[in-house]
């Protein structure tokens, strides 16, 4: 008699243990969904020293104000295309366009990308990747880290330069 009061007193004191430590959990679950404000992104930049690539993961910051899908989206494309030209944190690696180059436009409609960039992309310098180079790495950047994107279109200073068929870079060199 003694022995099954003991046993139920153990089953009824894991039983208890066992359900705290799922409501902690839960509780700690939805606390991180809830003040979770940042959003994993992977970069991939050119080796200043090997034909090799470094991928470096940075966070960005949710936007402050509720956006819609579609806003959303082009919210964090516009951030992170900013931080790729701004190029890797980590030393030993090359631009993907030259210092200067900037976003002019940059939106999505029908999961294609259409991205302005400015004509400082054009000036060639010894820390940045060749122009073709750095087209396909930007292009490969925003596919891998946005899914629905289907296709890219990127604009030099208002001139289309590559529709996802054909790198169109090489009539700006005149």
């Amino acid at each position: 008699m003694k022995q099954t009061f003991i046993s139920k007193k153990n089953t009824i004191i894991l039983s208890a243990s066992g359900l705290a430590v799922l409501i902690l959990f839960t509780v700690s679950f939805v606390l991180f969904n809830v003040n979770n404000t940042k959003k994993r992104f992977v970069y991939i930049f050119p080796s200043a020293d090997k034909s090799v690539y470094v991928l470096e993961s940075r966070y960005l910051s949710k936007p402050q104000e509720r956006l819609s899908r579609q806003k959303q989206s082009e919210y964090y494309l516009r951030k992170f295309v900013d931080d790729l030209l701004l190029g890797a944190t980590t030393e030993r690696t090359k631009l993907l366009f030259c210092y200067g180059t900037q976003v002019q436009s940059c939106f999505i409609r029908d999961n294609t990308v259409y991205l302005d960039l400015s004509k400082d992309l054009l000036r060639p310098q010894s820390d940045c990747a060749d122009i073709k180079e750095g087209a396909a790495l930007l292009i490969m950047n925003i596919k891998r880290n946005f899914k629905d994107i289907k296709k890219v279109e990127l604009f030099v200073d208002k001139v289309l330069a590559y529709d996802g068929a054909d790198l169109k870079i090489t009539q700006f060199y005149e």
